[in-house]
């Protein structure tokens, strides 16, 4: 392996620690409303899993799969039912789900969004773990009425300052 391959695979598991770190910090959301519900945290152990070898890549596609097909469940009952809180938990599982997306296929860059003014901008699909877990964090996206732009600055500080040296320091 080049040292170049070695310096990009390091980062690579990284970046997979950081959306699980991101994850982390939001689950007793999920574990207060969804107490008997262990999808997020069996994504969590299907990422690390992928990253050291030990579960193949078909295995960890179908579990990105079905747990974005679950936060989709959950959101949409929670939503039927108008239980907000229920709903921004949600965040919790599509975050888990793009932790393993970041496993799968690492984090994708899109330089043509740059120009976006903020996450309410991007497509739901495009957004990263950290993004959703700041979601669940405020109670909702950036541009929903009932988020907390406070909650949302006290997540983005949190990761800058904690998380991202604790993953800078992992690999």
């Amino acid at each position: 392996m080049t040292e170049n391959a070695r310096s990009l695979a390091v980062d690579w598991v990284r970046r997979v620690y950081l959306a699980a770190l991101a994850v982390r910090h939001v689950l007793p959301l999920w574990e207060k409303h969804f107490r008997e519900d262990r999808q997020p945290h069996d994504m969590l152990e299907i990422a690390q899993a992928y990253v050291h070898g030990d579960v193949a890549y078909d295995m960890a596609r179908r579990a990105n799969e079905k747990g974005w097909v679950h936060a989709d469940n959950v959101s949409a009952i929670c939503f039927d039912r108008r239980d907000g809180p229920g709903q921004r938990a949600a965040f919790v599982c599509y975050a888990a789900s793009k932790a393993v997306a970041t496993a799968l296929y690492d984090e994708m860059l899109a330089l043509h969004r740059l120009e976006c003014a903020c996450e309410g901008d991007i497509d739901p699909y495009e957004l990263d773990a950290a993004s959703y877990a700041a979601a669940a964090f405020a109670g909702g996206h950036v541009k929903a009425p009932e988020t907390s732009k406070d909650r949302r600055r006290e997540f983005w500080r949190w990761y800058l300052e904690a998380a991202v040296p604790l993953a800078r320091d992992a690999a």
